[in-house]
């Protein structure tokens, strides 16, 4: 059955190198849902159950989502509200994309930030058999610019395994072009090659933002979708080209490496029951150059996902595990900054179909895991010139769980 399930070779490529989901830095790493299922996990779940239900794969599809977490860590307790309403229109050689949503940001009923995520577009053309363009556009975030004590009340939590939607705000907008070459072997082996180009024009104002400027990213991804297994591997290189603007931009500077492996599989017939695992590195460099003060620091992330899908009668269970690794290091010019994190994500979603073409899917989720914090100062140096140290070291465990259901129709 997995033979005949799962997207074209050109949309498994773009949803591997980042499908309009941009990563250039420690931000980004919260904002691409490193700490979530990996993308092409996601996309062999929704075929499969597209197969199972063959009315929902129409041409318009219409997906609202509302939902709301809560994380506790370092003595800060946050609360985020999310509502999404995206949709996508599919033809035999384009398709189109576009979503947006309310996002509303609470840290310890003292500050609260309300907006809505940038909106985004995408339309994606196919170029002759297995080649596709994808051009996209998006808004700047509401507000498009925030307060030091906005900035420091978001990250307060201190990990990016938190996966906060709202790292969202202060993002301006942007223009993007990513083209794909796919390259056929053998009969289930393919490889995909990636240019893409963002463009983000210069912010004004006087408050923190998060600015890329240009960005040049370029990716390869390899695919085996023989038989009822597919495996799959991608890297992904970014560079980044900005300034500080005077030191209010929370961007690090730099450029990104990702790479991605990940395989799936299905098991008992007629059961089909489907099971997945990726795996996940995520490595800036060059950061530092545009913003010294930027408040999200470089950091290396690592995650693990595992999911599976389930079918009982007409439902699909769909539990899924994530663990996620980071670490940081910033200079402070008294020293140094030493952070690093971890987090274990559990959750359960559940496909309960209302109707020929429509379905709920609510899902619940728990974390669990600690954010480690070390300050080196300097507070002096030894007659041979070298310096001496004194370092506070602080643990803080990280909780969290949160709710959402999505509503999807196809028509």
């Amino acid at each position: 059955m997995l033979a005949h399930v799962g997207t074209p070779p050109t949309l498994v490529a773009q949803s591997m190198m980042g499908g309009g989901r941009d990563l250039r830095g420690g931000r980004e790493a919260m904002t691409e849902r490193l700490a979530g299922l990996a993308p092409e996990l996601r996309a062999y779940l929704d075929a499969l159950l597209r197969e199972r239900h063959p009315e929902r794969d129409r041409r318009h599809a219409l997906d609202a989502r509302v939902g709301t977490t809560h994380y506790e860590s370092a003595g800060a307790d946050i609360a985020e509200f999310v509502g999404t309403l995206a949709y996508r229109f599919v033809a035999p050689r384009f398709s189109v994309s576009l979503g947006s949503g309310p996002l509303r940001f609470e840290s310890e009923d003292t500050l609260s930030v309300t907006g809505f995520a940038p909106l985004r577009l995408s339309v994606d053309f196919g170029l002759g058999s297995q080649d596709s363009l994808r051009l996209a556009a998006r808004g700047p975030s509401w507000p498009a610019s925030l307060t030091r004590a906005e900035v420091m009340a978001l990250t307060s939590v201190g990990t990016a395994a938190a996966d906060l939607s709202s790292v969202q705000f202060g993002t301006p907008g942007s223009a993007s072009a990513r083209f794909v070459h796919v390259m056929q072997f053998h009969r289930s082996v393919s490889i995909a090659a990636m240019l893409g180009g963002d463009f983000e024009p210069r912010p004004g104002g006087q408050e923190a933002v998060y600015w890329r400027g240009t960005t040049a990213l370029a990716g390869l991804v390899v695919n085996d979708s023989g038989g009822r297994t597919r495996l799959g591997g991608s890297v992904t290189i970014t560079r980044s080209f900005t300034d500080s603007l005077d030191g209010r931009n929370l961007f690090s500077g730099g450029g990104t490496v990702l790479t991605r492996v990940h395989g799936a599989t299905l098991l008992a017939r007629p059961e089909d029951v489907f099971v997945g695992a990726s795996a996940t590195y995520f490595r800036p460099y060059a950061a530092g150059a545009a913003s010294a003060g930027a408040s999200f620091p470089l950091r290396d992330f690592a995650g693990a996902s595992a999911l599976l899908g389930w079918p009982i009668g007409s439902l699909l269970l769909s539990p899924a595990a994530v663990l996620s690794v980071e670490s940081s290091e910033t200079s402070t010019g008294t020293g140094s900054v030493e952070g690093s994190g971890w987090s274990l994500r559990t959750s359960l979603g559940v496909d309960v179909p209302m109707g020929r073409s429509a379905a709920l899917t609510p899902e619940v989720g728990y974390t669990t895991g600690s954010v480690r914090l070390d300050v080196v100062t300097i507070v002096g140096t030894t007659p041979a010139g070298d310096p001496i140290t004194r370092t506070s070291r602080s643990m803080d465990p990280l909780s969290g769980w949160w709710f959402a259901a999505s509503w999807a129709v196809a028509f």
